[in-house]
C-alpha cells in the first residue's frame, strides 16, 4: 500500500537519492521546496529550476514555499553592512597571490552558472496564505524575490554552527506546518542527504518543529520519517551529473558563499604558491 509523505527539498541534486529511496519504499512524495535565504537571485532561480527538473523527471508534484513572509519579517532588522565588507576585505588583504586565487574562483563560478540558462518555470505551484495554487510567472517572481541581506540581518552575529541551526529551524518550521495544514501523515527532508550539514542539528530542528505543529492540532499527529540518506552520497553525485543538473558551489546565504569562496581560494592559493617555487 502506497503512503503519502511531504519531503522538504533543499535543491535538485540533494533530492535525487531521497526521492528514489522513498519511491522504493512505496511512498508517494510531494516535494516542498523552501529556501528563502539563497543568494543571489539568479542562484535561487537556478536551484529552483534544477528542483523543477527533478520533480518532472520523477513525475512528482512540486510546491514552492513563498519567501515573502520571511523577507518582510527580517528586512527591517538592524544590520551593518560594513561588517560584511570587512570580512570580504580580510580575504583579499593577504597578498596579490590571494587576490589572483579569489578572482580565479569567482570566474569559475561565473562561467559555470552561465552554462545554465535562467529558467522559465511552467506549472509551478506556490504555497501562499495557507493554500497553494498555480501562479503566473510574474506572480511567481514577486513571491519568490530574494533579498541577499535578509538572512544576514537576522543572523550575522551568530557563528557558523549556530547560524546553521537557525536556518534549519526556519525551513523545518515552515515545511512541517505546511505538511500539517495539508493533511500529510509523515514528513522528511533532503537535508539529511548532505555530508556537509550537521545531521543531529537537522533532526533536532525537525523534532522541535513537529512538537510545535502537533501541539496546534493534536489529532492525527505528523510523524518524522527518519532515514540517513548520506549512505547514498556518491550515487546522488553520479546521478546529478548524469542528468546535467546545476550543482551549487555554496550552501545558500551570502555568508556561506563568503566562507566557500575563502576555502576554495585558500586551496587555489596553495597551488599558485607551489608553481612559484
Amino acid at each position: 500500500m502506497q503512503k503519502e509523505i511531504l519531503i522538504h527539498a533543499c535543491c535538485g541534486p540533494c533530492s535525487l537519492m531521497p526521492l528514489e529511496y522513498l519511491l522504493n519504499k512505496k511512498y508517494i512524495p510531494t516535494i516542498f521546496y523552501y529556501n528563502p535565504n539563497i543568494h543571489l537571485q539568479k542562484e535561487y532561480n537556478l536551484r529552483l529550476a534544477s528542483m523543477q527538473y527533478v520533480a518532472k523527471n520523477y513525475a512528482l508534484p512540486l510546491i514552492v514555499g513563498s519567501n515573502k513572509s520571511f523577507i518582510e519579517e527580517y528586512k527591517n532588522c538592524d544590520f551593518q553592512k560594513q561588517a560584511l565588507k570587512e570580512q570580504v576585505q580580510n580575504i583579499y588583504e593577504k597578498d596579490m597571490l590571494m587576490k589572483q586565487a579569489i578572482e580565479k574562483i569567482l570566474r569559475k563560478w561565473q562561467v559555470y552558472a552561465e552554462a545554465f540558462q535562467e529558467p522559465l518555470y511552467d506549472d509551478l505551484i506556490i504555497s501562499v496564505q495557507n493554500s497553494y495554487q498555480n501562479f503566473s510567472l510574474e506572480d511567481a517572481k514577486a513571491l519568490l524575490m530574494i533579498d541577499a541581506f535578509t538572512f544576514v540581518r537576522q543572523l550575522h552575529k551568530y557563528d557558523e554552527k549556530e547560524r546553521c541551526k537557525q536556518c534549519y529551524k526556519e525551513r523545518m518550521v515552515k515545511s512541517v506546518l505546511f505538511a500539517k495544514e495539508h493533511g500529510f501523515k509523515e514528513f522528511t527532508t533532503t537535508l539529511l542527504y548532505s555530508k556537509y550539514q550537521c545531521h543531529e542539528d537537522i533532526c533536532f530542528a525537525i523534532e522541535n518543529a513537529l512538537d510545535l505543529a502537533n501541539s496546534i492540532q493534536i489529532e492525527n499527529p505528523l510523524l518524522f520519517h527518519y532515514a540517513d540518506f548520506r549512505e547514498f552520497w556518491q550515487n546522488g553525485i553520479d546521478k546529478s551529473k548524469e542528468l546535467n543538473l546545476y550543482r551549487q558551489k555554496w550552501c545558500g546565504c551570502v555568508l556561506s558563499r563568503l566562507e566557500s569562496l575563502s576555502q576554495m581560494a585558500n586551496r587555489e592559493y596553495e597551488k599558485l604558491k607551489k608553481k612559484l617555487h
